[in-house]
């Protein structure tokens, strides 16, 4: 559709099909030839249509970060879902309901979470063993096979637990500045993996997912069997930043509004600030970067950075371009995922919005 985008009156979370749909595909053709079951992490789009441009592409098994992530995707059809976030017992019935329905799978960290869930649940529920290759937010440690042991063993004696392996997200790849970089960081995880699988006495699931890792590797060693990234869904600035994407690989821009211009220097203010992109920054400390629109989407220059941002308001200095109250920038988010969940929803190309999980609770 060719336009000038006069339709857009307030902040709107464009999003380019074709360039979503490119990132779909080359991360299933690498689970594929890897060898590996394909699990994405659905927490980045949190939209029903999107997910079906995933089952376009034969995937089957998915990703949320909670239970009513899980709920919305279950109520669209999609039967194996796991929930990568720890175990949350206040929520226990709604898993145990979901439990009666799909295959569902859970990440627990904790003896006595498990003790607690064995009790509490009168369906078949698969359970993952957070591991921690280094991220430090949840899981047990890799170096701790202990404490792994003791809680299979718990989960081995349940009539209801399933043990469905181990899980780990190398969130500390974010941390990296370089390809090489991310590389580094992921094998080292990944070779944790197969420390904590070895003392194993079988051959058990290992679900690795972050998407600088599941980017930039191609091989990811025998003992992976699952691959859960999200974010490569539709990429941002922070992963053109660490070097693992191109801006042409970003799939959604923020388009904002310009309501106020500066005479003395190149600023300008936005229709848009941290209830729109949230308050996530790139290491220079701007939250987004600037693209301008043309008739058919949005070019890959960037043009400006957004330096400030209050509640509404985003401060705009642009280079080499200008721009005048009514006009319409469109703005990189440095975090996809966030700036989606801020957003709620989606504009196509097409002038179609798409559903978001956030509209619907």
């Amino acid at each position: 559709m060719k336009n000038n985008w006069s339709h857009i009156r307030t902040p709107t979370l464009l999003i380019d099909e074709k360039r979503v749909r490119r990132n779909i595909h080359r991360m299933v053709t690498k689970a594929a030839r890897a060898g590996k079951v394909f699990r994405p992490h659905f927490k980045t789009h949190q939209s029903r249509a999107i997910g079906e441009w995933f089952r376009d592409e034969g995937v089957s098994h998915i990703t949320v970060s909670s239970v009513g992530m899980a709920e919305y995707f279950a109520s669209n059809g999609w039967n194996n879902i796991t929930i990568a976030f720890p175990c949350n017992l206040r929520q226990i019935d709604r898993i145990d309901e979901l439990a009666s329905k799909i295959d569902i799978s859970i990440l627990v960290d904790s003896e006595d979470v498990a003790e607690q869930i064995s009790k509490l649940v009168n369906h078949k529920l698969r359970v993952f063993v957070e591991i921690d290759t280094g991220s430090e937010r949840t899981g047990i440690r890799y170096d701790n096979p202990e404490a792994i042991m003791r809680l299979y063993a718990l989960i081995e004696e349940s009539e209801f637990l399933e043990f469905a392996g181990i899980y780990s997200h190398a969130g500390h790849t974010y941390a990296c500045r370089s390809r090489e970089e991310v590389k580094k960081t992921a094998n080292e995880a990944i070779d944790r993996l197969e420390q904590v699988a070895a003392v194993f006495e079988k051959k058990i699931g290992v679900c690795y997912g972050d998407t600088p890792g599941c980017t930039v590797l191609d091989d990811f060693g025998d003992i992976i069997t699952d691959l859960s990234p999200g974010n490569f869904v539709f990429y941002d600035m922070m992963q053109v930043h660490i070097g693992v994407c191109e801006v042409d690989d970003i799939g959604v821009v923020l388009c904002c509004p310009v309501v106020t211009e500066k005479t003395i220097e190149p600023v300008v203010t936005l229709y848009g600030g941290a209830v729109h992109f949230s308050k996530e920054q790139l290491d220079d400390k701007s939250f987004g970067k600037v693209a301008m629109l043309n008739p058919s989407g949005w070019e890959d220059s960037v043009v400006g950075s957004l330096e400030r941002i209050s509640q509404e308001h985003g401060m705009v200095r642009l280079d080499g371009v200008t721009a005048k109250a009514g006009d319409v920038l469109a703005i990189l988010p440095v975090h996809s995922c966030l700036t989606a969940e801020c957003m709620a929803k989606y504009l196509t190309l097409n002038g179609v919005y798409l559903d978001h999980y956030q509209k619907s609770r």
